[in-house]
């Protein structure tokens, strides 16, 4: 019997995508310990194409290795979002322009998922609302190269939306941005729905930098006893 051997690049993509999957969507939370022996067990897989999509993870950014401890998933930090978001935006802002218009269909898509994000009352409903939100805008985008990076951008910044929104509550994003953007590609206004979506995602920034700086604080103690 001939049996096509599988290809472990292809092992090892699949591996680092089911591990950013539960990376950005909060099932491991910054700091947790991904064990490899248990997570290549889960996967059905051998433990050499895992370690070889942490190592793809690590380069992203997602997962730090310790020569003693392993891989555990990235701590959340000011530097990442000061990265993140302006680049995103930038880029998601370069995408909108090309959009020749929004076909009718697109339209009624965008707003039913505005319905759904409006009627979610859990971070992670309202999160994967949104990214499917920008996700079906930008299809209509000529430039395959900025979708592809956006998408891409916008897996990496899940996590911080979750992990802030956890703490923050759902009412922390709105959906009228969402509308504003939609009205001006509409009315072949690129330029406003650009510059609307640069500053959606750059408006998140302070927030989440004073969010992650109070989280970092050390807790007050109590004063000793005189």
């Amino acid at each position: 019997m001939r049996v096509t051997q599988l290809d472990r690049s292809l092992l090892r993509s699949q591996a680092a995508d089911a591990v950013r999957d539960l990376v950005c969507s909060g099932q491991l939370a910054a700091g947790d310990r991904i064990g490899e022996a248990a997570t290549a067990r889960a996967l059905g897989i051998s433990r050499t194409p895992l370690r070889e999509a942490l190592i793809l993870l690590s380069r992203e950014g997602l997962v730090v290795a310790s020569p003693l401890q392993g891989f555990r998933v990235a701590p959340l930090v000011e530097a990442e979002v000061r990265d993140l978001y302006p680049i995103l935006g930038t880029i998601e802002a370069l995408a909108v322009t090309t959009i020749p218009t929004l076909a009718l269909d697109v339209r009624q898509r965008l707003s039913r998922i505005n319905d759904r994000f409006r009627q979610s009352r859990t971070p992670v409903a309202r999160i994967r609302c949104d990214s499917e939100w920008h996700e079906v805008l930008l299809e209509s985008s000529t430039n395959a190269t900025a979708r592809q990076m956006a998408a891409d951008l916008r897996r990496r910044v899940m996590r911080y939306e979750l992990a802030y929104m956890e703490q923050q509550g759902v009412e922390a994003v709105s959906t009228e941005q969402h509308e504003q953007i939609v009205q001006a590609i509409t009315d072949g206004d690129h330029e406003s729905a650009a510059r609307l979506i640069e500053a959606q995602w750059r408006d998140s920034v302070t927030p989440l930098l004073d969010w992650i700086h109070a989280s970092s604080e050390p807790s007050p103690t109590s004063d000793p006893p005189q």
